[in-house]
């Protein structure tokens, strides 16, 4: 690699992937491919963002800054003008991505299926836009004309069939087709167009082990078939591939096991810091919840009689359709005299602070001594079953997160004990818990995910502990021999190079305004575009 500036870049991505699951199928021989590369390159757990969240990491991989920086702190935010909530989009990445940064320094750049990365920006190559996509009616490439090609007849950007419990090896038998299509697209557009960076991410292993985790031990393992469909894309896609190209297999976060839910928004309004509205109807629906007349008892009940994936499916992750509006929301919260609330899908805690939410009602001079109360009350709260403290780790975003966008990051921040629980504020009063069993996802994220790397220069057959998420887009750019933002928050990965790469290619760094960082104020998404985001999010699960 003592010539990096015409070093080629391919990275593989595998959402949710973990070496919990690679390394001991890689060792019986299920992953060739993982295999192969884990014992020719370098490999290592990869630190996720806080929390780890699949819209906040990859954004962070995008830009190799925090999300302090770049903005993006879950799937959703809240509306400028209110209490609800919008689906994030590229434009909501307040800085340039590592593709925009490549092709500021004249290097080619192909981009496949990378989350938020609709509405796709111009770069100096091709993309084609990941998760959060409306639909393939939309202009999900760049240039535009490129979804025209025939290559794009039976491309999938998400997946055709939503979870049904009662059809699961059909929604397995799709989740294989989106990896095989996906696969063959990568495959003819590096064969297309000249590249110096070609990225291409796969969603399937994310979505199987949120449903599915619990049949790892099964005779019949739905995880273990989609993780071989992703291996054998490997081995075509690195297959096509010459001997100069630097290889880098990750993952966003990690994945385990998951048991329970908590609820931060019953817990908040348990020790009176969320409040509800006393008029007749919010009233009514109080007394629905009292008497555990929730949606999670409606959804139990559907799975009972069969009817889950049939259009009436309810709670976290599925449609309420008609009947949503029965139940207490969002809508039936107090504003004006809710001191905290909780929305997203890993322990995210908002004061509702004067000046920054349309209804705030704590004062800028009180804010910590609140903070530092409900941290304190959350340090002492225990599973009423168990006697176990819920919350292994509680953080002030002072203390994970910097930069310009921290004034819309959580204010509060909770990992619950080994992750072994989702601590959940946009399911709206989904049961009147604050524990219980989790009841659609078996799995959930870990603060690990994967990191491999193959190629000239990089050590081959050893593991590192040291690599973060935020650090590989400045590790790419050096890689390529390409100078690095001076501010980005990631760092070059010293670790996986060889002494002699190390000696022979010092690192460059470029300034802010030699990168062109001025962000324009582009359009979002449009009011039928966002619709149908937060549908597909239902029926991913990640919201309800």
């Amino acid at each position: 690699m003592d010539d990096k500036k015409e070093q080629r870049i391919l990275v593989i991505s595998i959402d949710g992937a973990t070496f919990t699951l690679i390394r001991p199928w890689a060792e019986k021989g299920y992953l060739p491919n993982l295999e192969k590369l884990l014992k020719e390159g370098i490999s290592g757990n990869l630190e996720s963002t806080i929390p780890p969240i699949t819209g906040p990491a990859w954004s962070s991989f995008q830009t190799g800054k925090n999300p302090g920086q770049h903005g993006i702190f879950d799937w959703l935010r809240r509306k400028k003008d209110g209490y609800k909530l919008e689906p994030i989009n590229s434009n909501s990445i307040k800085h340039k991505t590592l593709w925009e940064i490549i092709g500021f320094q004249n290097r080619k750049a192909g981009v496949i299926n990378v989350p938020v990365t609709y509405p796709p920006k111009p770069v100096n190559g091709f993309l084609v836009s990941g998760m959060l996509t409306p639909s393939k009616e939309s202009d999900f490439t760049y240039p535009s004309e490129l979804k025209k090609e025939k290559e794009f007849v039976d491309y999938e950007i998400n997946p055709r069939m939503r979870f049904d419990p009662n059809r699961v090896e059909r929604w397995i038998k799709g989740l294989k087709n989106m990896v095989i299509k996906r696969k063959k697209l990568a495959l003819l557009l590096m064969e297309k167009f000249e590249w110096d960076f070609f990225m291409v991410h796969f969603t399937a292993t994310d979505l199987v082990q949120h449903r599915m985790w619990h049949t790892l031990f099964n005779e019949s393992n739905p995880i273990l078939e989609i993780y071989k469909e992703v291996d054998k894309a490997i081995g075509e896609i690195i297959g096509g591939v010459s001997e100069n190209v630097c290889i880098f297999v990750i993952s966003d976060h990690g994945f385990g096991p998951l048991y329970q839910n908590i609820y931060l928004n019953n817990w908040l309004m348990k020790e009176g810091y969320l409040n509800l509205k006393r008029d007749f109807i919010t009233r009514v629906k109080k007394i629905m919840y009292k008497f555990n007349i929730t949606p999670k008892n409606i959804y139990n009940l559907l799975g009972k009689i069969g009817l889950l994936g049939r259009g009436l499916t309810l709670g976290k992750g599925q449609r309420y359709n008609l009947v949503s509006r029965f139940f207490l929301s969002a809508d039936n919260i107090d504003w004006d005299n809710t001191k905290a609330y909780s929305y997203g899908n890993i322990g995210q805690i908002y004061i509702n602070t004067k000046g920054r939410e349309p209804s705030g009602c704590v004062e800028e001079q009180d804010k910590d001594k609140l903070i530092d109360e409900i941290i304190a009350k959350l340090r002492r709260t225990r599973n009423s079953e168990t006697g176990d403290f819920l919350f292994e780790k509680i953080y002030k975003k002072e203390e994970i997160y910097s930069g310009q966008n921290i004034n819309n990051a959580p204010d509060i921040l909770v990992l619950p004990k080994n992750m072994e629980s989702m601590a959940i504020g946009v399911s709206e009063f989904v049961s009147n818990k604050i524990v219980e069993p989790s009841f659609t996802f078996t799995g959930g994220h870990r603060l690990e995910g994967i990191f491999i790397a193959k190629g000239k220069g990089i050590k081959s057959g050893s593991w590192i502990d040291n690599a973060r998420i935020i650090d590989l887009a400045p590790t790419i750019l050096y890689c390529m021999g390409l100078a690095i933002p001076e501010d980005m928050d990631g760092k070059v990965i010293n670790s996986i190079f060889t002494e002699y790469c190390l000696q022979e290619n010092k690192i460059s760094y470029m300034t802010t305004e030699e990168t062109g960082e001025k962000i324009e104020n582009r359009e979002g998404f449009t009011e039928a575009e966002e619709d149908k985001i937060k549908k597909r999010l239902k029926d991913l699960g990640y919201v309800s």
